[in-house]
């Protein structure tokens, strides 16, 4: 419950006024009535004892704080059942934000001063061990009192110590337009992104509008305008360092708050810049008068438009220094030159969370208690409701649409490109033809007839060019064949009650699915596994009803299916001799495995343990049958890792990970030299990603994605800088399966 004007805490801090809302709590300004000194009070309503513990050894932390450009945390309390508080300092003054509203943008002198204080501020706040992270750095948070001084204030989000740690509210919140795309839940935040923080805030103060968001810029949505083309007085090499604080890689950013100061000292705008950098006195014009904490409504990206009825402050004037952006090679270059071409979407890296970013999901082992999905401050974002289902042993999903049975669109689905096409196998150079000649001879003869060689098609995508998949649209699932450029095929399978999982057999020729099959789940009661050939349309039983079976796998040379059964009352992987159609167990030793997959050479088999939420490897002999001790492979912490898949012609594992059971799965690869011991996420910012399948030639990747309940197939290269969306109908699809290299 809020509080109100009058009340008293702990018997020491009256309110006095609401200085700011948000959906984690409030900001309150009071009267400590021991001291006779109004306060600032933060207040977090997360109450659990476990944050309670965690607040009260991180307020500690922040309290010994000493820093000219930092308010003082004073004072820390719990009031049980209710929240957890801060107490400190309050900064009278102007926020940078009502500056910006007020005067439109303010001057580069300005910008660069404030520019130095944050920096010193966060080259304090990050030298701490462990290192405190603000990330919450935007207009709204910087403080300009009566006297020009400048502080960043608002540690509520803060993070403390390592990766692993919550944040000192446990808050997951973003700022469209200042948070860094690691904000929204793809890797782990850390100095880089107070760094792009501090850039988007300069930016904005130098613009007089808030740049663009990274999730969308990432995305390839919007645009981050050269800021010295929106604001013709900013120094080229000044919106240089800015634009370098800002990139979306974090590897492209300064590579610390100390190295971005020096880049904005060595442009020399700030008149006895020495002198103040030993004083750490960093001081602007002051506001025009204080009548309390001025701050602008809460932080949405902000218009940052001036009203009609202001002018431009004088303040805000032409610059000495002030020029066009010259060439790159008269320009001056920061410590880390900006890259202003992108690479192939290397931005979509890690991920994912994004338009999910404020859900919370309440997981039991069996089922999801469906909760209300809130996203605060999301600008023009809209997230369609849709109910959270658990799906055993696995992954929190979406449910798919309630839409009516439709058949599927027939000739093109158009694919929507969410990266760079380029294709890893280039396309093959022209031969040019020998041109015919004559010689001159005695008698006349006949001219040679030119050689023609003929010019070799490009190699497809994946070194097939068509995959498999299920599609639900409606109340059950059926399967698909497409192109790569997502071009459908045919339909192939048109079974009641559905099926899904296809794996096809070695020639290309034969599909092996499960059915019936409604939806993408992980156990299946009461289904089995056939075999279908495309030539005849013919479908032959593979597992016997008294077995069932789902998680068909067919080994490289044909001979085997590994699947998963309930035959002895839990998840259990099989073996099945296509040729004796004698099953014996592969697993006898372990309870709860699941989704096999072969190795390119038939050696191995790569499984899920659903106990472990591990995989695993078990050796196999091919010629015999016989299996060697299954031996764990990912060492994942408490990451769930599932549905293995072999890349780079059988030197990498790539699996699905969930990082948490209230985050988004991403894709990791991990080499098998190195034993599972090191991984490499492969994500796209804004998606999850589940259930990959390798492409015969081991240099692609299709995998289930989705940033909304409408589920997609995605094409990823093996090293993560190319991705493409394959399906774009409603509904599900899921199961990706390539289709062998045909003679």
């Amino acid at each position: 419950m809020a509080l109100q004007v009058g009340d008293m805490l702990q018997g020491r801090y009256r309110i006095l006024s609401v200085l700011g809302q948000g959906g984690m709590g409030s900001v309150y300004r009071a009267l400590d009535t021991t001291l006779n000194i109004e306060v600032a009070i933060k207040e977090n309503l997360f109450g659990s004892s476990e944050y309670a513990e965690q607040f009260k050894q991180e307020a500690r932390l922040l309290a010994s704080l000493r820093h000219p450009n930092l308010p003082r945390v004073t004072d820390y309390f719990v009031i049980e059942n209710q929240g957890q508080y801060l107490v400190m300092d309050y900064i009278e003054g102007e926020d940078l934000k009502a500056r910006i509203e007020r005067t439109g943008k303010i001057s580069v002198q300005e910008a660069v001063t404030i520019g130095l204080a944050l920096c010193d501020a966060l080259e304090y706040l990050h030298s701490q061990q462990p290192p405190i992270i603000h990330r919450d750095i935007k207009p709204g948070n910087v403080r300009i009192t009566s006297e020009g001084h400048v502080f960043l204030v608002d540690f509520g989000l803060a993070k403390v110590g390592g990766h692993d740690q919550r944040t000192v509210t446990g808050a997951q919140a973003v700022t469209p337009g200042f948070s860094p795309p690691e904000q929204y839940g793809t890797s782990h935040t850390g100095p880089h992104s107070d760094i792009y923080s501090l850039g988007a805030t300069l930016y904005m103060a130098l613009a007089g509008e808030a740049p663009p968001d990274a999730f969308e810029r990432a995305l390839d949505q919007a645009e981050l305008r050269p800021l010295d083309a929106v604001n013709p007085e900013v120094p080229a090499a000044l919106a240089q360092i800015i634009e370098t604080a800002m990139a979306l890689q974090a590897s492209d950013r300064f590579a610390s708050a100390a190295e971005m100061k020096a880049a904005l000292l060595s442009l020399d705008l700030v008149p006895n810049q020495e002198q103040r950098l030993q004083d750490h006195q960093w001081v602007i014009s002051p506001p025009p008068g204080i009548g309390g904490w001025r701050s602008a409504p809460a932080e949405d990206g902000g218009s940052g438009k001036k009203p009609p009825s202001q002018p431009p402050s004088a303040a805000a004037g032409a610059t000495p220094g002030s020029q066009p952006r010259p060439s790159s090679a008269a320009q001056p270059a920061p410590s880390r030159p900006h890259k202003r071409y992108r690479r192939l979407r290397v931005w979509f890296w890690l991920s994912l969370i994004a338009l999910v970013l404020a859900a919370w999901y309440r997981v039991s082992p069996h089922t999801l208690q469906a909760t209300a999905l809130q996203v605060e401050q999301w600008g023009q974002a809209r997230l369609a409701p849709y109910v959270a289902r658990w799906v055993p042993g696995w992954q929190t999903a979406a449910s798919p649409p309630a839409t009516p049975p439709t058949a599927p669109a027939g000739a093109t689905i158009t694919p929507l490109a969410v990266a760079a096409h380029a294709s890893p196998t280039p396309t093959p150079s022209l031969t040019p033809s020998p041109t015919a000649t004559t010689t001159p001879r005695p008698s006349p003869t006949a001219t040679p007839t030119p050689t023609i060689t003929p010019t070799p098609a490009p190699t497809p995508i994946g070194g097939s060019g068509q995959l498999a998949f299920a599609s639900q649209n409606g109340d059950e699932a059926q399967i698909w064949l497409a192109d790569t450029t997502g071009h459908i095929i045919r339909q192939l399978t048109e079974r009641p009650g559905g099926a899904c999982q296809p794996a096809w057999a070695p020639d290309g020729n034969a599909l092996a699915f499960t059915a019936p099959c409604k939806t993408n789940q992980s156990v299946y009661l009461e289904s089995q596994i056939y075999l279908l050939h495309l030539d005849s349309g013919k479908v032959d039983e593979l597992t016997p009803p008294e077995w069932g079976g789902y998680d068909p796998a067919i080994s490289p040379d044909g001979r085997y299916l590994a699947f998963t059964s309930l035959h002895s009352g839990s998840p259990r992987l099989y073996l099945l001799d296509l040729s004796t159609h004698k099953i014996t167990p592969l697993t006898p030793e372990m309870p709860q495995t699941a989704q096999p997959a072969w190795s390119p050479d038939g050696r191995y088999l790569a499984f899920t343990s659903l106990d472990t939420s591990r995989i695993w490897l078990l050796p196999f002999d091919p010629t015999t049958g016989k299996t060697g001790e299954p031996q764990p492979f990912s060492h994942s912490g408490s990451k769930l890792d599932a549905h293995p898949t072999w890349g780079g012609d059988g030197a990498l594992l790539v699996f699905s990970q969930l990082p948490s059971k209230q985050a988004l799965p991403y894709l990791v690869k991990a080499p098998l030299a190195q034993k599972g011991l090191r991984e490499f996420p492969l994500t796209v910012i804004g998606m999850a990603m589940r259930e990959p399948a390798a492409s015969p030639d081991g240099r692609w990747l299709a995998f289930e994605g989705w940033k909304d309940p409408n589920h997609d197939i995605f094409l990823l290269s093996i090293d993560g800088a190319q991705v493409k969306r394959l399906t774009t109908r409603d509904g599900w699809d899921f199961d990706p399966a390539w289709r062998p290299s045909l003679p």
